[in-house]
């Protein structure tokens, strides 16, 4: 996504600025605050490179931390269904994957 592009979404989406995001990214040293792989800043606009996305609570908006595309993608599958979430979970610990 280009530059422009992402700020605008940043401002629009979550009301945040470029420096609001730069503090999250640096204050999870870049992680994803799941899984704890590093990735680049999500404004970079460098394509094809991973990237931090913001995840937030769908009915509140708040923003609870960046996390990498895979975990943000699994968690919106999900609908953020802790319980879901756990028989996920107990489903690979019984067939041995876990």
């Amino acid at each position: 996504m280009p530059r422009y592009k992402r700020l605008w979404e940043l401002r629009k989406k979550f009301g945040l600025t470029l420096e609001d995001f730069m503090e999250l990214g640096e204050g999870q040293n870049w992680k994803c605050k799941i899984c704890g792989e590093k990735h680049v800043a999500a404004v970079e606009g460098v394509r094809h490179s991973p990237r931090l996305q913001i995840d937030h609570n769908h009915k509140s908006n708040k923003i609870r931390g960046l996390l990498c595309r895979r975990c943000n993608v699994v968690l919106g599958q999900v609908n953020d269904d802790i319980g879901l979430l756990a028989k996920m979970v107990t489903y690979l610990v019984k067939s041995g994957k876990g």
